[in-house]
């Protein structure tokens, strides 16, 4: 098992366990005796927000249960372990873990938050690397489905050819949260 990448260092905000620095403070300290305070609102919570730079749509509906970001474009250009599983998916979620692969079996590459092809028999798999720019967009959904209430959501779309011979093309479409399903997204990928 692989602990760490080439890229890690202690100067890392997501690797130098910044969380712990706690237990160096002395017993005494005013951190141990201080009341526990809710985390402060921000505000107004929007469900879904488009971010063009990283080409995300970052998804914290109000009445769900975790934070998710749709990283559709998303990739991973230089080598390292596992590279598709940790940096190509199409979703991230601040509570869930995601999956690495531990062999090539479908069941060992585990893709979740992934859509996984084969074109020899389920011999070996394929899943989103790099991909054509992504485009974002809208759409009106019905809440529920058939209901009169409607909700307008961000949505995005992305091109994908999962073998370098350009055979396969898969064009991914992303819908976050709604109304009526605040901790699901929704994936459409025609093939």
């Amino acid at each position: 098992m692989y602990m760490a990448e080439d890229y890690n260092s202690p100067q890392s905000p997501y690797w130098c366990l910044k969380s712990l620095i706690v237990g160096a403070l002395s017993d005494d300290d005013e951190f141990w005796a201080s009341n526990e305070v809710q985390y402060p609102e921000s505000g107004e919570s929007r469900a879904a927000v488009v971010v063009p730079a990283p080409q995300q749509i970052l998804c914290n509906h109000p009445r769900g249960n975790h934070h998710f970001a749709l990283t559709p474009g998303q990739f991973v250009a230089w080598p390292m372990k596992a590279n598709q599983a940790k940096g190509c998916k199409f979703a991230y979620s601040s509570a869930f873990a995601f999956s690495v692969p531990t062999g090539p079996a479908i069941q060992q590459i585990a893709p979740d938050n992934q859509l996984a092809l084969s074109r020899d028999g389920a011999k070996t798999w394929a899943v989103k690397w790099k991909s054509e720019p992504v485009r974002f967009g809208s759409m009106e959904i019905s809440l529920p489905i058939g209901a009169e209430k409607k909700m307008t959501v961000p949505v995005t779309r992305v091109r994908w050819f999962p073998w370098g011979d350009r055979a396969v093309c898969v064009d991914s479409m992303m819908i976050p949260p709604t109304d009526q399903w605040p901790d699901w997204h929704i994936g459409v990928y025609p093939v």
